[in-house]
Parts: C-alpha cells; structure tokens; sequence
C-alpha cells in the first residue's frame, strides 16, 4: 500500500509561546504550536475548538482496520456436502434423515448438527448416537453420524402380575416381536400396563432394566411390582370394637391393592348404619414403594334411640308410639328393638320384638328374629261391605300375630342366599255394628286363618348406599311354600312367587359416601300365586310404596305387577325433590265382590294396568327419609305420607 501523501505546510513566523498566566486559555493552529488568544477565551472555548481535530484523529486511526471487520462478517457460510449415517443395519437411513434438518446443499450450522443428534436420539431406535464427526472437503463439509442400533425383538417376557393375566397385557403391547427395539414404544407400553391396572382398579408399576432393556439376543424383559396391601388401620372408633370393622373389610393385607374394593369396603361400613360418615381411605407408603398403609376413619351416631311420641300415615292415621332401638348393641354391630303402637284409625295396640345378629359364630351367616303383634290397614279410611250390609262406620284392619326367622348368607360380596320360615296368625276387625254377609264366598274373606311357609330367596346387591342409592342395582327372586288355613272354609298348599328388580342411575361415583346427586331410579315388581290363598295374603297394590295417586291396598289379586320411575334431585343436604310415574295392578282375586258403598274398590279379573303420576319430597331425618307425595291416577288425586324411599 502506497504510504499516504505528506501534505506541505507553509512556513511562517512562530507564535509565541503562552505564558503561564495565559496558559489554559488558548487554542492551536497546528498540532506542533499553540498561540496566545485573549484572555477573554476560556478553557471550555478551547475544548470546543479541540474536538473537531479529535474526531479526525480517530476517524484516520479506525479507518484502516474497517475492511478487515466487514470482511469476517461477509465470509460466505460452508456447504453441507453430504450426511452420512453409520452403523444402521434395519432403520433405512432415508428415514433417519426425514428427523434432521442437516441437508446437503444447505449451509452448514455446528448448533444445527448437535440438535440433530438429538432428533436421532429421540427416534428411540439407537442405543448410542456419538458425536457427530465434521469434515472440510473440497466440496464442502462432510458430517457422520456412528449410530448403533438396538437388537431385534425376538421375545418379550413379563415378569410379576397377578391380578391381571398375561394375555389381557400383551393386548396392550405396542412392541412386537420380529422388529427392532423401540424406547418410545416401550414407554407407551409402560404407560399402558399401568393404564390397564388403573382402569381395573389396581395400582402398579411397570419397568424394563434402564441399562440394558433389551439383551443382545434380543429379549424385552418387563417387570411389574403390584402395590400390595401392607396393612389395614381404623381411626375414629369408639364404641364400635375394630374387630367387627374389619371384619367387614375385604381388603386384607397381604392381597394386592385393589382400589374399587376399597370403595365397597367404604360403602359396606356405611350400610352397616352405625356411622354418621366413612372418609375414602388413606393410603400412606408402606415399607417399600411397592407396598401401602390403608386407614379407614369412621365417624359414629347416635346409634341408642328411646322414642315417645306421635306419628302420622296415610294408612294408620295418627299413631301414639314408644320404641327403643340399638342398631350397635354392645358394639358388635347387632341390632334389638321394641316398639309399642297404641291409637291409630283402629285404637289398637301393636308391638313388635326384633333382634338382628350379623355373625353366628365365626360363620358369615346371619340371623335375625322377629315376633308381633300388628294391625295392617289395608284401605285406609274406606269401608270394606258388600250389598248384602251397611254400616255407619269406615274402618277396617286386620291384626296379624306371628315370627319370622331368618338366616342369611352371602355367596360373593354382591349376592346373598337368604332362607326364611314364616309363621302368622290373623282376624279381621271389622267396623262395629257390621255382621258377616249370607254370600258364603264372600264370608270367606272375613275369615280369621294361619299360614306357616319357608321362603327362599336370592338377591344380587351392588347399591353403593342402600338407604339413598345412587348407582347399582338391586334384584330379588323369591319362592316361598308352605300350607295355608281358613277358619271353617278350607286349608291347604299355598305357593308364590315374587320378582323385584331395582336400578339407579346417576353421573359418575360419589365421591363421599354422605353425597347427595341426582338419580334416576327404576323397579320392576312380578307376583304369581297359587293355591289356598285367604284373602290377606293376596298382592295388594296402591298407596304410597306401590301404585300412587290411588289408596292404599287399592286392587288385590293372585297376579301382580308394579313398575316405577323416579327422578330424584337434591336440594342441599338434607331435602330432596322427587318426580314419579307409577304403573301397575293387582288381578285374579277370588273376592271381586268386596266393595265399599260408593264402589271404590271393584276389582276385575284381567290385567288393567293403571297409572299415577305426581311429585314429592324427602327429608333426611336421624330416623330414615321423612317421604311426602302428591300422586294423581286416574280416580282422583291422592296425599300419601310415609317414612323411606319407596324403593
């Protein structure tokens, strides 16, 4: 580079050298000599004056190192000139590279490359992919990636479950057998296997060896560790002993944790009604992760009640009554009560003698016994004549005397076998002043009479709270025999069977036990009987458990058929509105003639069915669902008013 013109400078006389007292107050003509200015120019002046000369002094010293910058930063960028892949024997490296952004042609990128050995990676086909080697040719860069792929699968073994059979996990299996090993597929395995224990209401963990989870000869290997149950604890029990707790537990320590069994366990100490609440179990870790603490915590009632008072139904009227009842004698969760009835529509005097013991022994049989003394209103305030008399009156009941004995056993934790023997012996009060008719058949249904029979019975269960169900199902197909007497008239076999069929509905599980939600609740009721059947022991529909919106005991026959529809919705806790639609009849009697003056209770031989339609509300109370409904059939429009769901 030519050195740079040297300009000439003309000579001329110097200029004097300031002096001290003018030292600081001056500016220059050139750089080598300063001249003395007046003392009217101050320091700031001459720095003025001065920058100018600075700025060209550092402009003339940057200059030359300007082209050297702009020619680093216009360097063109390197050429990728190939991609090459190696040590892939069964993944096409086609389809390694539709994961990368490195391409021939495209400029090189030393960021770009590490962030394709990542793609590579992630592929989940290559147990090792090194660094990436780069190298400069005349074409351009050259760059390689050493994989090493992971061998094929010639068999998966699963090593650990129980409660979920072999087959029903391999179906779930993305992995198969003849392709090459896949991390992202075993991990979708992994998710699934546990996925399916969840869905079946397990708990488990699914894992390959983080090593090496496929061997070179090519065996995936799959452990699952199913939690079990270490241990079963209850807090919050004080009177009701913790053996009789878990006895009703079905989660024992030692079996795997099974969490939709938890959920009944739950359900079933509640049914057992002697607690106000049942928190869901907690589960704590036990002495290994594969291993769980399960606690239930109960909150018991008041489970001793001593009552004195009056009550009130459509079929009995108003009722003075004492009772004392204990749900959880003793606390063994056994069961005693005593109730004494006096008034009512017939000013009669009722009692009943109950006690319920849940284990005989170390057997899960149970007993209970029941002995009475009742009036049954069969038809509320209507009179029961005939043509053939009259009567100022309008009451009739019955008085039943007898004992059921009952011995109950389950099969599974849903169905139960349930044996019965009745015995009962009964008369009719009838209204005072009211002789028998003449009409032989007709006496007949006046007749007092006895009846000793044996029921059998099978029930299937699932209701999650059988005093306020909201999901499952309830059925029951009963046949009882026995022998059948009326007084003076005639004796002999008598055989029935019964069908009750029960669903409810709701959106999802509880999630407490004490939750209300809204249900739909569906029954289905069949009768049949035959034989020497006395006119109480007929199928009697209508009033408040049966066909609403018609009264009590309204049709009766030897064939029965009921069903019922309930929309039920809460209003909070304790309050709960319920919509109904009642089908049903009663059909076959051999006591058509029995009818009230105004003809209110003619029956037929055939099936009718009739329909009552209406709405109602429930209130929670300590002593059950206070029910009150206002049915609509096709007679008239009627009140009823009871305690408890209908069904």
């Amino acid at each position: 580079m030519p050195a740079p013109r040297q300009r000439r400078i003309p000579n001329r006389a110097p200029d004097r050298r300031c002096t001290a007292n003018e030292r600081g107050r001056c500016i220059t003509s050139q750089p080598q000599h300063m001249r003395c200015v007046s003392p009217r120019f101050t320091l700031e002046v001459c720095m003025n004056l001065w920058r100018p000369v600075l700025a060209l002094v550092l402009a003339a010293g940057l200059l030359p190192m300007l082209p050297v910058h702009a020619q680093e930063e216009t360097a063109p960028p390197q050429k990728v000139a190939r991609v090459v892949f190696r040590g892939n024997q069964r993944i096409p490296s086609d389809e390694i590279a539709k994961h990368i952004d490195t391409k021939p042609g495209q400029d090189y990128s030393p960021n770009g490359v590490l962030v394709d050995r990542r793609r590579i990676q992630a592929m989940g086909f290559f147990s090792d992919v090194s660094e990436p080697i780069i190298e400069t040719t005349p074409e351009g860069v050259v760059v390689t990636f050493d994989l090493k792929e992971y061998p094929v699968i010639k068999e998966i073994r699963i090593i650990g479950n129980k409660v979920i059979p072999e087959a029903d996990i391999r179906k779930v299996l993305v992995s198969k057998p003849g392709v090459v090993m896949n991390t992202q597929d075993v991990q979708k395995d992994l998710t699934a296997i546990e996925s399916l224990y969840t869905s079946r209401g397990f708990m488990a963990q699914a894992q390959v060896n983080p090593e090496e989870p496929i061997t070179p000869d090519g065996v995936l290997t799959i452990r699952i560790s199913e939690v079990m149950v270490e241990e079963v604890r209850v807090v919050g029990n004080k009177k009701t002993k913790t053996s009789v707790i878990l006895r009703e537990i079905r989660t024992k320590p030692g079996e795997p944790l099974d969490l939709k069994k938890l959920q009944r366990d739950t359900e079933r100490l509640f049914n057992l009604d002697i607690f106000e609440d049942v928190q869901p179990p907690n589960l704590e870790p036990g002495s290994d992760l594969a291993k769980a603490i399960v606690t239930f915590t109960v909150k018991e009632k008041k489970t001793g009640q001593l009552s004195l008072g009056l009550g009130f139904s459509s079929p009995q009227g108003l009722v003075g009554y004492t009772e004392y009842s204990e749900s959880n004698f003793r606390g063994l969760a056994e069961a005693i009560n005593a109730r004494l009835e006096l008034g009512g529509r017939a000013n009669k005097t009722s009692y009943e003698l109950g006690f319920y013991q849940p284990y005989l022994g170390h057997s899960n049989t149970s007993l209970s016994v029941q002995v009475f003394n009742k009036v049954i209103y069969r038809f509320a305030n209507a009179v029961i004549s005939s043509p053939s008399f009259t009567s100022d009156s309008n009451l009739f009941n019955e008085v039943r005397r007898g004992a059921l004995i009952t011995f109950s056993r389950p099969f599974s934790d849903n169905d139960t076998g349930v044996l019965s023997l009745r015995t009962e012996r009964w008369h009719l009060n009838l209204p005072e002043g009211l002789t028998v008719p003449i009409d032989p058949a007709l006496a007949e249904a006046f007749e007092p009479g006895s009846i000793d029979t044996a029921i059998l019975r099978g029930t299937r269960d699932t209701r999650d709270i059988r005093t306020n169900p909201a999901n499952g199902i309830y059925s029951s197909i009963a046949l009882e025999a026995g022998r059948a007497s009326i007084t003076g008239a005639q004796s002999g076999e008598i055989h029935k069977i019964s069908v009750d069929f029960r669903t409810y509905l709701s959106h999802g599980k509880r999630v407490s036990v004490t939750q209300q939600k809204r249900v739909l609740a569906m029954r289905l009721m069949l009768g049949y009987e035959g034989g020497v059947v006395p006119f109480v022991e007929q199928f009697f529909v209508g009033g408040a458990d049966s066909l609403r919106g018609y009264l009590e005991s309204r049709f009766w026959g030897t064939r029965m058929m009921l069903g019922s529809v309930e929309y039920r919705f809460p209003f909070g806790s304790s309050l709960q509105g319920v919509g109904f639609v009642d089908v049903g009849d009663a059909w076959g009697t051999r006591y058509p003639l029995v009818t009230d003056i105004q003809g209110r209770f003619t029956q037929h031989e055939g099936f009718h069915p009739r329909v009552g339609v209406g709405a109602g509300l429930r209130v929670t109370t300590p002593i059950g669902p206070l029910r009150l409904d206002y049915g609509v059939g096709s007679e008239g429009a009627h009140v009823h008013f009871s305690i408890g769901h209908a069904f």
